[in-house]
């Protein structure tokens, strides 16, 4: 016997079920007796208890947790930038609820879309651009929020005169090749057959640039092996192993030794070790704020995912530069009168901006 049930509901039967019964003769359709009340109250009774699990194990939906911001994304076009020209910014963040993102140059907020053709920095369709209006060193932050925290990423930029260097050949040691349109130094084994020239040194493996440094310069010298860059004042001795020749020996020159081990702020025969290691980069960012009487190295690092390279600072000296012409100047430091072998290969390489 096959059963089967259904509600019927006429007017006149109080809601009876009828059952439909396979019998001899086919199917029929007849009041049901016990036998299949009890089945067909049992097949309810599941439907019900199948309907009550399905309610029971329902996910009812819950509040999102909140999350505290983090910065996802920061770009910026150039970590240097010459005076009247302009810098683009981009900041992203993520986090729970979705966070805001507020911009800050040199520690004020700015309003967003408050373009004004006076303005050092403005705000425009969700990007940062800073004008090279104001010398030095620029800070620009990017601030995230919400109702869990806040995050946020800065960077330097740095404004400047704009400034192309060379080396002077009368300068250079004649263990120094010069190469490149004399943009690169090499310190070699062989003697180069440069002419006398009173401006040459003679002792010290080192050469000066061309062109005198005023106002707010910066320059960035690529190096490799063991290599001293800086600054000096044009008077600086051009003759023999005194320490008013070499680099950083004396109270006219100021430098950075760069190494793979690290770094050497020298000035004076005064050694100052910054504790920040080369970390894989072989460049040196040389900013001489004259005005302000400061000279700074900073490590340049590449920036990675299409982001301009990225300004560590390293070390500054702080002098009251006299009216003396201040050139740059590279060197490949040594124990006076010591063998160049060992740094044979050394080079630093004037970089175009």
């Amino acid at each position: 016997m096959v059963l089967s049930w259904r509600h019927v509901k006429p007017r006149d039967d109080g809601g009876a079920r009828d059952c439909v019964v396979a019998g001899e003769d086919g199917w029929s359709e007849e009041p049901c007796n016990r036998l299949h009340h009890w089945i067909c109250e049992k097949v309810l009774d599941l439907d019900h208890l199948e309907a009550e699990r399905n309610k029971e194990g329902s996910v009812m939906p819950t509040e999102e947790e909140e999350e505290a911001p983090s910065i996802t994304e920061f770009h910026s076009s150039t970590h240097v930038l010459p005076v009247g020209q302009t810098a683009r910014y981009t900041c992203h963040a993520g986090g729970t609820p979705e966070p805001t993102v507020e911009w800050l140059h040199n520690g004020r907020p700015l309003e967003r879309d408050g373009t004004d053709d006076q303005s050092e920095a403005w705000v425009e369709r969700g990007f940062l651009f800073v004008r090279g209006g104001r010398y030095g060193v620029n800070t620009v932050c990017c601030m995230a929020s919400n109702s869990a925290g806040t995050a946020n990423h800065s960077a330097e930029l740095l404004v400047f005169d704009a400034c192309d260097l060379t080396l002077d050949p009368n300068t250079a040691h004649r263990r120094l090749s010069l190469s490149e349109d004399n943009r690169k130094v090499t310190l070699v084994g062989e003697v180069q057959s440069y002419p006398d020239h009173p401006d040459r040194f003679d002792s010290w493996p080192q050469v000066l640039g061309r062109e005198a440094l005023t106002g707010r310069c910066y320059w960035e010298v690529e190096w490799r092996g063991g290599v001293e860059i800086g600054v000096t004042y044009r008077g600086i001795t051009r003759r023999g192993w005194g320490d008013d020749s070499g680099l950083g020996e004396n109270n006219k020159s100021w430098v950075l030794y760069c190494y793979d081990g690290g770094y050497s702020a020298r000035y004076n025969g005064i050694k100052t070790a910054p504790p920040l290691p080369p970390a894989g980069s072989t460049r040196v960012g040389v900013y001489l704020d004259r005005p302000a009487g400061s000279l700074s190295f900073y490590r340049v690092s590449p920036g990675g995912g299409g982001s301009s390279d990225t300004l560590t600072h390293l070390h500054t000296f702080c002098s009251s530069f006299t009216q003396e012409d201040l050139l740059p100047g590279v060197g490949f430091w040594r124990w006076k009168g010591s063998s160049v072998g060992s740094s044979v290969g050394s080079s630093a390489s004037l970089s175009r901006l």
